[in-house]
């Protein structure tokens, strides 16, 4: 009867691990994959460099929406695991404030050349371990403190994050 219990609960388990694999599944159909020209600043919990041209946007709230962002150019200093980046963008208040496809960001003390953004794709969070090779949390919002406004540039507001 050991044996009998033993084998239910494997297939059980098995059966769940299954159901968990369906679900991940379910939600890269589910995600909407049109691009997008701007996100809202203040619903960034945190980002981190894929590459040298993808940074990776993890968002606040109840969907943990992750948003890869390819820039059109390589961008200096930009290395796979980089999280202390500025953005730069013309604002006039960080609480309506958007990070858009016209704007920039540069490596924080590294350098002084901004780089181009390009838009911003939605993409779960296996894609999201998969460009940084390794596993990804789903709770963005623990991984970094809310932005601090780091000064002005020639382009307009810096935006430390």
């Amino acid at each position: 009867m050991t044996r009998a219990r033993g084998l239910r609960l494997g297939s059980l388990a098995v059966g769940v691990l299954l159901s968990v694999g369906a679900l991940r599944a379910d939600d890269a159909k589910d995600i909407d994959r049109t691009p997008k020209s701007c996100i809202m600043v203040n619903s960034v919990a945190r980002h981190e460099a894929a590459n040298e041209r993808t940074v990776l946007f993890f968002m606040r709230g109840s969907s943990k929406q992750i948003f890869r962002n390819d820039m059109p150019a390589a961008c200096a200093f930009l290395k796979r695991g980089e999280t202390d980046l500025d953005y730069h963008y013309n604002t006039v208040s960080a609480k309506i404030t958007r990070l858009c496809d016209y704007d920039g960001l540069t490596v924080h003390n590294a350098n002084q050349i901004t780089c181009p953004l390009g838009k911003f794709t939605q993409i779960t969070i296996d894609e999201a371990s998969a460009l940084l090779g390794r596993p990804v949390s789903n709770d963005a919002a623990a991984s970094q403190p809310p932005a601090k406004n780091a000064g002005s540039s020639a382009a307009g507001q810096t935006k430390k994050k």
